[in-house]
């Protein structure tokens, strides 16, 4: 569970915004018997007053149900007032959210010059980065654009790292040598570019009360509750520990040789995902959609990998591994792929 960092205010729950959609019968209850009371309160001064200005009592104190009076008739509009001042506020704030939101989305399409040739540009990782993280902090800042940045990030992945960016793997795992034949054909994979490793690294560490806002459908601008789109993309490589990746569409992904330690993958579907020697220790993968046998064969784990009814354990599991027998192992697997 994440432990959100709190101010004072916010941790005697002053700044917390009750939900009031949950009982508006109550609510309806509650500002009638409010009305009600405030009518008879102006009511009961005014007979005050009256008595008072036409009796035979001190003339101060019909001056004084005067200023109470003025007073209570007076309450509504302060309070209007005070919700008209409220809405501005919020009005420019989300405003100001918006053209943080455009400003970062801009700077994702950032690219420069080359050293070699000024006509020639190349993206601009830096400026990218940074886009990215802008792109986190308003994601933390204002929940109600919490999925708005998610696709945002799941879009700029999808784009920026196809599939058709992977390399090909034709290698037979029923063959007993395949890790090694496998040599040549990975040797090609580099490691995951900055801007794509940082995007998942911000959208697998997001915080759980936003994951739970991403399962209710009423916050999501479409109607219905949101998954994570990550669908044909090319993540060998990536470093995906103890990613938050529930229910996160995976369907032709290329993961060959991601570390996959510890992610939360419940409901995440695989379906043709490519997963050659992807770390899985200590992954939970039973309740993982539509994984293969061969999916998990060609994967690299121990004993602490959990896996689905129905589909045998691997070799690799039979054994469990401290992380530096696992990462001495894993480190060997590697070099005899090239990777």
């Amino acid at each position: 569970m994440d432990k959100e960092k709190l101010s004072l205010i916010e941790w005697l729950g002053y700044s917390k915004t009750p939900d009031f959609s949950k009982s508006r019968t109550l609510g309806g209850v509650i500002g009638g018997i409010i009305a009600i009371a405030l009518i008879g309160v102006v009511v009961a001064v005014f007979i005050s007053f009256i008595a008072s200005l036409f009796g035979a009592g001190d003339s101060s104190d019909a001056r004084n149900y005067a200023l109470i009076l003025a007073a209570l008739l007076g309450v509504p509009f302060i309070i209007w007032r005070a919700f008209v001042a409220q809405k501005q506020v919020n009005i420019a704030e989300q405003g100001h959210m918006t053209d943080r939101i455009s400003k970062a989305v801009e700077q994702l399409g950032a690219e420069k010059s080359t050293r070699d040739d000024d006509n020639k540009t190349q993206p601009n990782l830096e400026v990218r980065v940074g886009a990215i993280y802008a792109l986190e902090r308003i994601s933390q800042d204002s929940k109600r654009d919490h999925i708005s940045v998610m696709e945002i990030l799941c879009a700029y992945v999808r784009n920026n790292a196809p599939d058709t960016d992977a390399v090909e793997i034709g290698v037979d795992i029923e063959d007993d040598n395949w890790r090694i034949k496998m040599r040549k054909e990975i040797s090609a994979i580099k490691t995951a570019p900055i801007d794509i490793q940082t995007a998942l690294s911000v959208i697998s560490r997001r915080r759980d009360s936003h994951i739970a806002f991403e399962r209710d459908d009423k916050n999501n601008p479409a109607k219905r509750v949101y998954d994570l789109d990550l669908r044909n993309t090319n993540l060998q490589k990536l470093d995906l520990t103890n990613a938050k990746l529930d229910n996160a569409k995976l369907t032709g992904a290329r993961l060959t040789g991601a570390n996959l330690s510890g992610a939360q993958l419940q409901g995440a579907d695989f379906t043709a995902a490519h997963t050659r020697l992807a770390v899985v220790k200590s992954t939970a993968l039973e309740g993982v959609k539509n994984l293969t046998e061969d999916q998990v064969k060609s994967m690299f784990g121990d004993s602490t990998t959990t896996l689905p009814a129905g589909i045998p354990a691997p070799d690799w599991a039979n054994t469990e591994l401290d992380w530096r027998e696992f990462r001495n192992k894993w480190r060997a697997a590697k070099a005899a792929a090239n990777l």
